[in-house]
């Protein structure tokens, strides 16, 4: 069984992402909720 989103950002949601203000500069990491993968094992 697979999971989609037409979203441009639900991997960024999915897995994660490096936090960065607008010059750049690291601000830490943004943990991945990993909801299409919760939703795949629930069903």
């Amino acid at each position: 069984m697979r999971t989609y989103s037409t979203a441009p950002h639900a991997h960024l949601i999915e897995y994660g992402y490096i936090k960065k203000d607008r010059t750049g500069k690291e601000h830490g990491f943004q943990r991945g909720k990993h909801v299409f993968m919760t939703a795949q094992k629930r069903f």
